[in-house]
């Protein structure tokens, strides 16, 4: 009997689950043995305490000094590696200028960031010598520095020093080509000076064996602690730093930095939420939104969570959710500013999105984050991890939630290949399903499962609710609706198979998949709704046999003729190019089964026909500052592409169908009419609903406000408006988690900030 790989992956969690369990007894038993019945109480209370501080250690590791001392020698040895190299750049100069034979050819660009760096070093190090806060360790690279600051103020080239050189450094590589008269006592000394600077700064870097690799992780602070990267903050900026008071009485470590240079006060500012590993001393080096928002003349706000760095108290969501409260109302009522962004990245968006809720703002940025702690657990790991976390710890919170209702224009940001925060716990898939459900389940109102509840949970109702293998209405509400609204479960499973059958014949025909740029052409479909309304009611009978069909199952199996039948192979690339046309946020038809694991697909794939309607289309990225295109415009864009495409495929099926006599070519022309039936069949259904919703809108639903002046125009209009309040708008990225916006995706940004007013051109 052959064991699958599957079955191997079981067992062997089956096994290390009896491994725990066997080592939990055995822990049990000890202290049995030692406290007699008491042991086991013992034993559960520390088995809790345990498994909550590592859960916090996963949701909240910045609040930890182990995180902490990692960060702190990351930076250490990154500064002490950049440092290393000048100092030996500097030391090449010397020898060149001393004429000492087989020295290393120096660069102009090598010289430039020579005297910045020693400058840097000299500032923070004073500041830090003057509040009291130097170590012995950073004393010593002080005093060095200074030494070595003098010595090149000593040192004269044409009645000018070696310091004043440093500044226009081509000189000095023409005087190192040259012989000139220079103090050789004093060059010989700067060369002493940078071999104990060199030695000292390699020792912070340079590989060690294992017990001097930790004693240096444990007690070597001389660059790259927190004290210093946040004096080099403020070295470099206009700052203020600020202990707020939370709401408990804890005092919350912030910085301010002003944009306007002659005051302090600015009228404009962001309340920068941090992610959860992360600490403002170090934002500088790790993302480019200082520089962002300084240049438009915003000033910052930056804090760190309860427990992180010099923050007082210990981390959980709700203290952070009133802390950020606290430091919102400080930020308006003693600095004055009137019009705030709240920009939450990664965790840091959960605590903007609960701001944007319950405080007034001016624009919401939520960058790269997800719908719920407990949706990471339940994506990333299982839903047992879900289950677990939400037991033990009152700390997960719905972000989607807060995000639909907060009333100020807002955006979000998703980079769907996020290699830390899986697509399917994305804020922005639960988003989606949240308006899906508040605009299609108004049948379900009267329903208390359906209902969003604030209040409290008892652990017992906790259990009950969450215990995985018990279903629960509420759980499933989003397939219900789906199922009864838009497509049944049968029809959607045929249509998804179809999908995945036409992606294993481009895979098989080993397709070239291009991705065509969108062109300008695309504007043509920009017109009035009522245009690309009549463009949709078109052709809406199917002549395929749906039961016929639904018979059809596995991928295909080709033969070697079919393989190099050129009439099938031009097919497939023509059905590949409408596919890679179908774009909805940045996604396409064929990244769905490309780009994500098959156990994930078919909720990818929901996603994706519910982003086609709600988000629209929004490639290329370049046209949504070029052409002003909001999310309304972008939505008509999609309804527009989706009626071409399907028109395009229909072409194609009508010409080629007679080249493709085959069986496989038949169940091809099949399975593409079963998946333009469904498509048009999703559009209809998704329309009567929308404007069944708007005829009797649901409570939850936000509306736009109805006057007299505005009662003769579209319904499509007033469901493009409505959606719009909720969803806001959408930036696709390409930058990953932590990786810079390029060039095209701040443009849309900037397009964003003049929309909400806070920036001006």
């Amino acid at each position: 009997m052959q064991i699958t790989d599957e079955k191997k992956k079981i067992m062997a969690v089956i096994g290390v689950i009896i491994l725990l369990l066997g080592i939990l007894y055995l822990v049990d038993w000890l202290i049995v043995l030692q406290f007699g019945f008491l042991g086991h109480f013992i034993f559960f209370v520390g088995l809790y305490v345990f498994i909550k501080n590592t859960i916090r250690l996963f949701v909240f590791p910045g609040s930890y000094w182990l995180w902490r001392r990692n960060v702190e020698n990351r930076y250490a040895k990154a500064l002490a590696k950049r440092a290393n190299k000048r100092m030996e750049d500097l030391q090449n100069l010397i020898r060149k200028l001393l004429q000492i034979p087989d020295t290393k050819e120096i660069k102009v660009e090598d010289l430039i960031p020579i005297k910045k760096t020693l400058q840097s070093f000299l500032n923070t190090f004073s500041a830090l010598n003057y509040r009291k806060e130097l170590n012995e360790q950073q004393q010593n690279l002080f005093g060095l520095c200074q030494q070595l600051e003098q010595n090149l103020k000593d040192v004269l080239i044409e009645s000018k020093s070696l310091y004043d050189h440093l500044d226009n450094p081509s000189d000095l590589i023409n005087y190192s080509k040259q012989t000139v008269q220079v103090d050789s006592e004093l060059c010989s000394n700067i060369l002493v000076i940078l071999e104990k600077l060199t030695h000292q700064l390699q020792e912070m870097y340079m590989p060690k064996n294992f017990i001097l690799e930790a004693e240096r992780w444990i007690f070597n602070k001389t660059l790259g602690t927190v004290d210093q990267m946040r004096v080099e903050l403020e070295n470099t900026f206009r700052t203020r730093r600020l202990k707020v008071q939370g709401y408990d009485g804890k005092l919350i470590d912030c910085l301010y930095i002003c944009a306007n240079e002659d005051d302090m006060e600015n009228d404009k500012a962001v309340i920068f939420c941090q992610p959860n590993a992360g600490y403002y001393e170090y934002m500088y080096y790790e993302s480019e939104w200082i520089d962002y928002y300084l240049r438009r003349g915003i000033s910052m706000f930056l804090w760190n969570y309860r427990g992180y760095c010099e923050s007082q108290g210990l981390p959980n969501t709700k203290d952070i959710m009133k802390d950020a409260e606290s430091i919102c109302d400080y930020v308006t009522s003693q600095l004055k500013v009137n019009q705030l962004i709240f920009h939450g990245e990664s965790l840091g968006g959960m605590v903007a999105c609960h701001l944007g809720r319950v405080r007034q703002c001016n624009l919401l940025f939520a960058d790269r984050t997800f719908s719920s702690i407990s949706k990471i657990a339940q994506v990333g790991f299982s839903k047992y991890a879900s289950f677990l976390f939400k037991l033990l710890t009152p700390w997960d919170y719905d972000s989607a939630k807060s995000y639909v209702e907060c009333q100020s224009y807002k955006i979000l940001a998703l980079d769907q290949k996020d290699e830390v925060i899986p697509f399917l716990s994305s804020l922005k898939v639960d988003v989606t399903r949240q308006i899906f459900l508040r605009e299609f389940g108004s049948q379900y109102q009267t329903d208390e499962n359906f209902k969003q509840s604030d209040h409290s949970d008892t652990l017992c109702q906790k259990v009950l609710r969450y215990i995985p293998w018990i279903s629960k209405s509420g759980s499933t509400a989003f397939y219900d609706i789906w199922y009864t609204q838009l497509l049944n479960k049968q029809e959607m499973l045929t249509f998804f198979d179809a999908n995945k059958r036409i992606q294993s014949i481009m895979k098989q025909l080993e397709t070239e998949r291009i991705k065509k740029t969108l062109d300008d052409s695309s504007s043509i479909y920009l017109n009035e709704s009522q245009e690309i309304e009549g463009q949709m009611s078109q052709s809406q009978n199917s002549t395929v046999d749906i039961d016929e069909v639904t018979q059809l199952a596995g991928p295909y199996t080709l033969s070697e003729q079919e393989k190099s039948n050129e009439n099938l192979l031009h097919f497939i690339k023509k059905i590949s190019e409408c596919f890679e046309s179908f774009e909805t946020a940045s996604m396409t038809l064929n990244d769905v089964f490309s780009i994500f694991k098959e156990s994930q697909q078919y909720e990818v794939f929901l996603d994706y026909l519910l982003s086609i309607f709600f988000w629209g289309s929004y490639l290329p990225l370049k046209n949504i500052p070029k052409k002003k295109m909001n999310t309304v415009v972008c939505q008509k864009l999609a309804f527009a592409r989706f009626t071409s495409n399907i028109n395009k495929i229909e072409t194609l099926i009508k010409n080629e169908k007679s080249n493709l006599d085959s069986p496989n070519g038949t169940r091809l022309i099949q399975d593409l009419e079963l998946i333009i039936q469904r498509l048009k069949l999703i559009r209809d259904n998704f329309k009567k609903t929308m404007r069944n919703q708007l005829q009797q809108p649901s409570h939850q639903s936000i509306q736009i406000e109805m006057k007299e002046t505005e009662e003769k125009k579209s319904k499509a209009s007033k469901i493009n408006e409505s959606l719009k309040n909720q969803l806001g708008s959408l930036i696709p990225l390409g930058c990953g988690h932590n990786g810079n916006l390029n060039q095209t995706e701040v443009e849309v940004l900037d397009f964003h900030m003049l929309q909400a007013g806070v920036v001006k051109y």
